[in-house]
């Protein structure tokens, strides 16, 4: 029953992706490009090509989640650690854009 339910949940997702306005208007990848395909995968098991489609899914997953917990919880160096993950997270996004741009072009 719950196999069901998430496989369902995977499939509406994957036919109600939200279209990116930045590719749309200017023709070209923002950052967050390819974030919704890397979580559906995510979402399948596939981490090596979720890891592929955007590297950023799985830190920034759990930057999240741990932002959520530390405002429930309060951890002694929680506020550390957020910015310390917000500085990773935010690298790995603007390492893989540039990436893409560079080879892409």
């Amino acid at each position: 029953m719950k196999l069901i339910f998430i496989t369902h949940i995977i499939h509406w997702l994957e036919v109600n992706q939200l279209p990116c306005p930045v590719k749309k208007i200017l023709n070209i990848d923002c950052a967050g490009c390819g974030l919704q395909r890397s979580f559906i995968e995510l979402l399948k098991g596939n981490i090596q090509l979720s890891i592929q489609i955007h590297p950023a899914t799985i830190p920034l997953l759990v930057f999240f989640l741990f932002a959520a917990l530390q405002l429930k919880f309060h951890f002694k160096q929680g506020n550390k650690i957020i910015i310390y993950s917000y500085l990773i997270v935010a690298t790995i996004l603007a390492s893989n854009y540039i990436y893409k741009i560079i080879h892409l072009t």
